[in-house]
């Protein structure tokens, strides 16, 4: 049985609740002081809260302290104003999920089995994340960049420093796969916004006619298909911040209005009447010369100057001396704890990898690790250049021949170390060490 505590003024509500939940540890409380109280005296696995409370008490706010009580505890809102705006609101609180008013019994039972294993399987993965701490920071699905080589170092300290200004705009410049939506991401994360939502916008997928009502937003009439209200991004972005991905492409009509917006920070939705205020920082990227753009008549001179009080250029990853493994390393672990997999890159594949200019970059060498993960060896579009002298020229071929005709050698052998070296006429411990040496997966 799981103890579940349901808030609402609604004394219909109230009643229906408890006769369609019958049996599974229900509680009820008629507004958020009873539930606050009632919170303090158990520990409930699943909240679910209307929206709408009496005393001007917003369900919002017990969502918030609620979780501050039971950072275990499923919080679901209850409402009947069913809106993507509404449940981004409630999540940014706490919430973990969001239900409309408009549920049938078994709809609702059905739901309150899902919010209950989603509640068990939190908290097994919050046990999980413990017990992997390293493993988790190495490759959960981050916003974190990757590198220790000088340039990325300086990169970092340079992000810090922006993060912790929290309000000058920033463009990041670099080639296309450099990671500019990461560094964007980590200045938001280092910054006091990283509490509220980060949003990007990738500027050449969004069609120009619109591109106005996906910034801004619109009200219910604004235009022939606005049947309702839509939040623009810009507004979803309120006290967090707003990325503008490949800035570049953004229409020539969209770039008078966002610079007013820069200036001003209000703007209006599409058939709205009052302007409307926000605090949000705007980050921008590109892999445009926008100092061109400006020149060709593509790109306002005004706008390029407002968008440039700080700029960041991301290194390609041919500049990154030492990183290429690193990251190879760390793409690697993530597909092979998604897959269930244990492969290892050898001495080789990582030779191939440092010698391969890599013209798409970091995406380039995530792609080709994805392959490695399906395949087991490298894409044959990566070629190894020879470098060095004679000497060592000879002994890199060495090596690479030993590479090939000892994993050749085990495959045929099923991996048995005894079995292979009898077979290829050497001793066991002479094999064992070749394996090390070699860093052979098995």
């Amino acid at each position: 049985m799981s103890d579940i505590l349901f808030v609402d003024d609604d004394q219909t509500m109230r009643n229906a609740i408890k006769i369609i939940l019958n049996g599974n540890g229900l509680e009820i409380a008629n507004c958020k002081e009873d539930a606050i109280r009632l919170l303090k005296e158990k520990n409930f696995d699943l909240l679910l809260t209307d929206l709408h409370l009496p005393k001007k008490s917003s369900g919002l706010s017990l969502v918030s302290e609620a979780r501050e009580l039971n950072e275990d505890m499923y919080i679901v809102v209850v409402t009947g104003f069913a809106s993507i705006e509404t449940a981004i609101e409630a999540i940014k609180f706490g919430a973990d999920d969001y239900i409309s008013k408009e549920f049938t019994p078994d709809s609702l039972r059905l739901s309150i089995t899902k919010f209950l294993e989603a509640k068990t399987n939190k908290k097994k993965l919050k046990k999980l994340e413990a017990e992997n701490l390293i493993l988790r920071e190495r490759i959960h699905e981050s916003t974190s960049l990757i590198g220790n080589s000088p340039i990325m170092k300086e990169i970092k300290k340079k992000i810090d420093i922006i993060g912790k200004d929290n309000e000058s705009t920033v463009v990041i410049l670099g080639k296309s796969g450099t990671g500019k939506e990461l560094a964007a991401n980590e200045i938001h994360n280092s910054s006091n916004r990283n509490k509220f939502p980060f949003i990007p916008i990738d500027c050449p997928t969004i069609p120009k006619d619109l591109f106005e009502a996906e910034l801004f937003g619109y009200e219910r009439g604004g235009f022939t298909d606005a049947k309702a209200r839509k939040l623009g991004r810009i507004e979803l972005a309120d006290k967090g911040t707003l990325f503008l991905d490949e800035i570049g492409d953004l229409p020539l009509a969209m770039q008078a209005k966002l610079l007013r917006f820069l200036e001003t920070s209000e703007f209006y939705r599409i058939g709205g009447t009052k302007p409307i205020k926000v605090n949000v920082r705007v980050l921008s990227s590109t892999n445009r010369d926008l100092a061109q753009l400006v020149k060709d008549g593509l790109f306002r001179e005004d706008l390029f100057y407002r968008l440039q009080v700080v700029v960041i250029t991301m290194p390609e990853l041919k500049e990154r001396d030492g990183d290429i493994e690193l990251l190879a390393q760390y793409f690697l672990n993530k597909n092979n704890l998604r897959k269930g997999k244990n492969l290892k890159l050898c001495i080789n594949d990582i030779k191939k990898m440092v010698s391969h200019n890599w013209p798409g970059n970091v995406r380039e060498l995530k792609n080709n690790i994805e392959s490695f993960s399906v395949l087991g060896e490298l894409p044959l579009n990566i070629e190894k250049k020879t470098k060095g002298n004679f000497k060592e020229a000879k002994q890199e071929l060495i090596q690479d021949f030993e590479i090939e005709y000892f994993k050749k050698a085990l495959s045929e052998n099923d991996n048995n170390i005894t079995q292979t070296a009898k077979k290829i006429g050497i001793s066991r411990e002479e094999l064992s060490r070749k394996v090390k040496k070699l860093n052979l997966s098995l």
